[in-house]
């Protein structure tokens, strides 16, 4: 639903101050890194098709290059935990993920968050696969409810768990 407008590789991100000259007008791509900074816990879902994002998630990861000019070595603090949930309607493929996880990896270090958990489901295409499997339903809804203890705990405590 955000607006984000695609990297033209203008290159003006990567000299100090390191803008991006698209953060303007109705590109919402700005708005979308606050949130992600500021969420003590992030969920990144989305499909993949041809073992990668889909466009419009790439083009605001494409977005992200200037925090990977600007970042300036390791932060003290532990890194951010973020789950992915990715789908695909294939269901085989030992490498069906990989290429959409290399991406999350270098796109979230800069932001010093780096995957913690997944959940790779295969052969649903649509809504309605996932709801004909109540199961993993079932698991999905657990995982939830486990990363928000975690998340409770890291926020009573200041840490990661």
């Amino acid at each position: 639903r955000y607006a984000v407008a695609p990297c033209t590789g203008c290159g003006a991100c990567s000299r100090p101050p390191h803008h991006c000259v698209l953060a303007r007008g109705d590109d919402q791509a700005e708005e979308l890194f606050a949130l992600l900074r500021a969420a003590p816990l992030a969920l990144l879902a989305a499909p993949v098709y041809f073992y990668a994002l889909p466009a419009r998630f790439k083009a605001f990861i494409d977005r992200g290059q200037r925090f990977w000019a600007a970042r300036n070595g390791r932060s003290p603090l532990s890194p951010k935990p973020v789950l992915a949930a990715l789908v695909a309607g294939r269901p085989r493929g030992g490498q069906l993920f990989n290429g959409a996880l290399l991406t999350l990896n270098y796109f979230l270090a800069p932001h010093n968050a780096r995957i913690r958990d997944t959940r790779l489901l295969r052969g649903l295409d649509r809504p309605e696969d996932l709801w004909a499997r109540p199961e993993v339903c079932d698991a999905l809804r657990a995982w939830g409810r486990h990363w928000g203890q975690r998340l409770a705990a890291l926020t009573q405590d200041g840490r990661a768990q």
